[in-house]
């Protein structure tokens, strides 16, 4: 029987895995805006979105989705390094990857993990 159901289920689970960045911004995202346009034409390849929250303080959400983790780690670490051009400091975490490491050089962070921290500068 469990064998059957992983039939069943297995061509909803096979496929390429997908790689995963989220950055958090203290920040309107009209203020970066401009920025978040440049990575879509400059990585068209990875899928970038950008959600408010509201848990206590105002902050946004900007996850980089792709296939291939090192575009999807590049195309933040770009918009990342623009967004630190702006005054706002950038540190880093864990990424949902199939291979993790360090990207873009940013410092690791304590205070917002598994992700990244946009904080004003």
């Amino acid at each position: 029987m469990l064998q059957a159901m992983f039939e069943w289920v297995k061509p909803m689970v096979s496929g390429q895995r997908r790689s995963r960045v989220t950055l958090y911004a203290m920040a309107p995202e009209s203020s970066y805006a401009g920025i978040m346009k440049e990575a879509m034409t400059a990585f068209p390849d990875v899928g970038i979105g950008s959600y408010p929250m509201s848990e206590g303080e105002y902050r946004v959400r900007v996850v980089f989705r792709g296939d291939r983790f090192e575009r999807t780690d590049a195309c933040a670490a770009v918009f990342a390094k623009r967004l630190s051009e702006i005054g706002y400091e950038v540190s880093a975490g864990r990424r949902n990857a199939a291979k993790m490491r360090n990207p873009g050089g940013i410092a690791p962070s304590s205070s917002v993990s598994p992700c990244c921290s946009l904080l004003p500068g």
